[in-house]
Protein backbone atom coordinates (compact mmCIF):
# COMPACT_ATOMS: atom_id res chain seq x y z
CA UNK A 1 0.00 0.00 0.00
CA UNK A 2 1.05 3.52 -0.78
CA UNK A 3 2.27 5.88 1.92
CA UNK A 4 1.13 9.34 2.02
CA UNK A 5 3.39 11.98 3.89
CA UNK A 6 0.97 14.31 6.24
CA UNK A 7 -0.07 17.47 4.15
CA UNK A 8 -1.39 21.15 5.84
CA UNK A 9 -4.91 21.44 4.56
CA UNK A 10 -5.27 24.43 7.30
CA UNK A 11 -6.53 27.28 5.38
CA UNK A 12 -6.50 25.49 1.87
CA UNK A 13 -10.15 26.14 -0.21
CA UNK A 14 -11.16 23.23 -1.50
CA UNK A 15 -14.10 22.87 -4.22
CA UNK A 16 -16.38 19.86 -4.32
CA UNK A 17 -18.66 19.18 -7.45
CA UNK A 18 -21.53 17.31 -6.33
CA UNK A 19 -20.75 17.43 -2.69
CA UNK A 20 -24.22 18.38 -0.77
CA UNK A 21 -24.60 14.32 -0.29
CA UNK A 22 -23.24 10.55 -0.65
CA UNK A 23 -19.53 10.52 -1.47
CA UNK A 24 -19.11 13.93 -2.27
CA UNK A 25 -20.18 15.18 1.45
CA UNK A 26 -18.21 12.30 2.82
CA UNK A 27 -14.87 13.98 0.96
CA UNK A 28 -16.06 17.44 1.98
CA UNK A 29 -16.14 16.64 5.66
CA UNK A 30 -12.55 14.96 5.15
CA UNK A 31 -11.23 17.93 3.85
CA UNK A 32 -12.91 19.91 6.41
CA UNK A 33 -11.74 18.06 9.80
CA UNK A 34 -8.28 18.69 7.83
CA UNK A 35 -8.74 21.89 8.37
CA UNK A 36 -9.69 23.15 4.30
CA UNK A 37 -12.17 25.68 3.62
CA UNK A 38 -15.04 23.71 1.62
CA UNK A 39 -16.91 25.10 -0.77
CA UNK A 40 -19.79 22.74 -2.18
CA UNK A 41 -21.39 22.80 -5.93
CA UNK A 42 -24.65 20.85 -6.25
CA UNK A 43 -27.31 20.68 -8.65
CA UNK A 44 -30.09 20.87 -5.06
CA UNK A 45 -28.31 24.15 -4.05
CA UNK A 46 -30.39 24.22 -0.87
CA UNK A 47 -28.73 21.20 0.45
CA UNK A 48 -25.15 22.10 -0.97
CA UNK A 49 -25.37 25.13 1.34
CA UNK A 50 -26.84 23.26 4.61
CA UNK A 51 -23.84 20.55 3.63
CA UNK A 52 -21.31 23.51 3.47
CA UNK A 53 -22.42 25.31 6.06
CA UNK A 54 -22.59 22.43 8.63
CA UNK A 55 -18.67 21.79 7.67
CA UNK A 56 -18.19 25.72 8.32
CA UNK A 57 -17.79 26.45 4.16
CA UNK A 58 -19.81 28.01 1.11
CA UNK A 59 -22.66 26.01 -1.07
CA UNK A 60 -23.12 27.22 -4.00
CA UNK A 61 -25.92 25.85 -7.33
CA UNK A 62 -23.76 24.04 -9.79
CA UNK A 63 -24.94 22.19 -12.93
CA UNK A 64 -21.62 21.09 -14.24
CA UNK A 65 -22.93 20.29 -18.09
CA UNK A 66 -23.16 24.11 -18.20
CA UNK A 67 -19.88 26.22 -18.60
CA UNK A 68 -21.27 29.39 -17.26
CA UNK A 69 -22.55 27.76 -14.11
CA UNK A 70 -19.11 25.92 -13.45
CA UNK A 71 -17.16 29.35 -13.82
CA UNK A 72 -19.91 30.67 -11.65
CA UNK A 73 -19.19 28.02 -9.00
CA UNK A 74 -15.61 28.74 -9.07
CA UNK A 75 -15.70 33.12 -9.32
CA UNK A 76 -18.17 32.24 -6.27
CA UNK A 77 -15.85 30.07 -4.02
CA UNK A 78 -13.00 32.06 -4.77
CA UNK A 79 -14.63 35.62 -3.59
CA UNK A 80 -15.45 33.76 -0.28
CA UNK A 81 -12.40 31.77 0.16
CA UNK A 82 -9.62 32.85 -1.89
CA UNK A 83 -7.60 31.05 -4.69
CA UNK A 84 -8.88 27.17 -4.93
CA UNK A 85 -5.85 24.68 -3.83
CA UNK A 86 -7.50 21.74 -4.49
CA UNK A 87 -10.85 20.59 -7.02
CA UNK A 88 -12.43 17.28 -6.42
CA UNK A 89 -14.44 16.08 -9.23
CA UNK A 90 -17.37 14.27 -8.12
CA UNK A 91 -18.78 14.48 -10.73
CA UNK A 92 -17.93 12.85 -13.87
CA UNK A 93 -19.62 15.69 -16.66
CA UNK A 94 -17.33 18.24 -15.79
CA UNK A 95 -14.83 17.03 -18.68
CA UNK A 96 -17.71 18.14 -21.53
CA UNK A 97 -17.57 21.89 -19.28
CA UNK A 98 -13.94 21.31 -20.09
CA UNK A 99 -14.68 20.22 -23.84
CA UNK A 100 -17.37 22.64 -24.80
CA UNK A 101 -15.93 25.81 -22.75
CA UNK A 102 -12.49 24.81 -21.89
CA UNK A 103 -11.58 28.03 -20.21
CA UNK A 104 -13.22 27.95 -16.67
CA UNK A 105 -12.23 24.61 -15.80
CA UNK A 106 -8.68 24.30 -17.10
CA UNK A 107 -7.92 28.05 -15.66
CA UNK A 108 -8.53 26.04 -12.06
CA UNK A 109 -6.78 22.80 -13.14
CA UNK A 110 -4.08 24.58 -14.13
CA UNK A 111 -3.49 26.46 -11.21
CA UNK A 112 -3.64 23.19 -9.57
CA UNK A 113 -1.34 21.40 -12.02
CA UNK A 114 1.57 23.91 -10.82
CA UNK A 115 0.74 23.38 -7.11
CA UNK A 116 2.06 19.74 -6.40
CA UNK A 117 0.96 20.20 -2.50
CA UNK A 118 -2.65 20.19 -3.57
CA UNK A 119 -2.63 17.31 -6.27
CA UNK A 120 -0.89 15.26 -3.12
CA UNK A 121 -3.58 16.10 -1.42
CA UNK A 122 -6.50 14.92 -3.40
CA UNK A 123 -4.34 11.43 -3.87
CA UNK A 124 -3.92 11.80 0.52
CA UNK A 125 -7.94 12.78 1.03
CA UNK A 126 -8.62 9.28 -1.51
CA UNK A 127 -6.46 6.89 -0.11
CA UNK A 128 -8.00 8.09 3.21
CA UNK A 129 -11.12 8.07 2.45
CA UNK A 130 -10.56 4.46 1.25
CA UNK A 131 -9.02 3.03 3.81
CA UNK A 132 -11.67 4.02 6.28
CA UNK A 133 -14.31 3.04 4.13
CA UNK A 134 -12.26 -0.61 3.89
CA UNK A 135 -11.96 -0.42 7.51
CA UNK A 136 -15.94 0.30 7.96
CA UNK A 137 -16.49 -2.30 5.34
CA UNK A 138 -14.44 -4.83 7.50
CA UNK A 139 -16.55 -3.77 10.70
CA UNK A 140 -19.92 -4.53 9.14
CA UNK A 141 -18.31 -7.73 7.67
CA UNK A 142 -17.59 -9.09 11.36
CA UNK A 143 -20.71 -7.47 12.83
CA UNK A 144 -23.51 -9.53 10.50
CA UNK A 145 -21.76 -12.52 11.55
Amino acid sequence: MTTYPPIDLRGATVLVTGGAQGIGKAVATRFAARGATVAIGDLDADLARTTARSLGGSGHALDVRDPDSFAAFVAQAESAHGPVEVLVNNVGALAGVMTATPEPALNVVRRLVRDDRALRADDAERAAYNSRMADESRTRTRESR
